[in-house]
């Protein structure tokens, strides 16, 4: 290991050549998600003047956004002779992934692949991108999207997501993922969300009493005695604790009302541009009306 890098060398020796091979190479990741690599070659070395030998060396960087690549080779017939060989070569790739309507920079792509976007809440929030079995984490900078290329089609790849400096009450989202894109094809991933608010109370009765150990749900809006939820929106469900105590992540500014058993409800909201924990303190449920 050279300067956080990895360095390997190999020495041979063609005996029936008489000729010898020496090459080197070096890796070395300056930033994360980045490598950049140099290697050097030097093979048929002379032993006496009528040998031939030759000599290369490369140097390689790939980013998330872009790889290139140069070298050069040169050969010597019969050494000692004026006849010489050279030739150098520069590559440079890069790629515009589209995958659902958004766009993203990309290396080169070649078959499969995946879109990671951050939502616009999480700017400030340093977030990396692993998929199963790599130690290697991507992180979501600059643009706030990044791409997986170089999947196999159709072939399921599981990724997870983590922020370790993550604000209270920001939404990451699952923080796992599995896709598997078609053939030249690309999914799509959105980490985090504006829903940046998780609110915490006490349920009480009309009597004064604590609500404990009950099941209930969160929705969106304000609370209307003759709508019914419907089975498919199931609101956000939460549990009290032994002293009624209850907190529901992933809510945005807005109004929204609590449903419980026995036709009990309370309504109450989030003002804007809350972020973080908000306080709702005791609220009293009302048992909804008789018709």
């Amino acid at each position: 290991t050279v300067s956080g890098g990895r360095l390997s060398t190999s020495v041979g020796q063609d005996l029936a050549a008489n000729a010898g091979t020496v090459s080197v190479r070096s890796n070395h990741d300056p930033q994360p998600a980045q490598t950049l690599s140099a290697s050097g070659r030097l093979s048929g070395l002379p032993t006496h003047a009528d040998n031939d030998w030759s000599g290369g060396a490369s140097l390689r960087y790939v980013t998330p956004y872009f790889e290139s690549s140069i070298q050069h080779d040169s050969n010597f017939l019969n050494a000692g002779s004026v006849e010489r060989r050279h030739r150098s070569g520069l590559q440079v790739g890069t790629a515009v992934a589209y995958a659902e309507g958004v766009f993203a920079p990309s290396r080169p792509i070649t078959d499969a692949f995946v879109i990671f976007r951050r939502d616009p809440s999480l700017s400030d929030v340093g977030i990396e991108v692993r998929s199963e079995g790599s130690m290697r984490a991507t992180p979501l900078e600059r643009w706030g999207r990044v791409v997986a290329p170089g999947l196999r089609s159709y072939y399921p790849y599981t990724y997870f997501v983590d922020a370790p400096f993550l604000p209270e009450g920001y939404d990451l989202g699952p923080g796992t993922f599995i896709v598997a894109p078609g053939y030249q094809q690309g999914a799509l991933i959105d980490i985090g969300s504006d829903a940046r608010v998780y609110v915490e109370g006490q349920l009480v009765n009309e009597s004064g009493e604590v609500v404990a150990l009950a099941a209930g749900r969160i929705y969106a809006g304000a609370f209307d005695a003759g709508v019914e939820i419907a089975e498919e929106q199931q609101g956000e469900l939460f549990f009290s604790d032994r002293d009624g105590i209850f907190v529901v992540y992933g809510l945005r500014p807005g109004t929204y009302h609590l449903r419980m058993s026995g036709s009990r409800y309370v309504e109450f909201s989030i003002p804007e541009g809350e972020v973080g924990r908000f306080e709702l303190g005791e609220i009293v449920l009302r048992r909804r009306e008789a018709e």
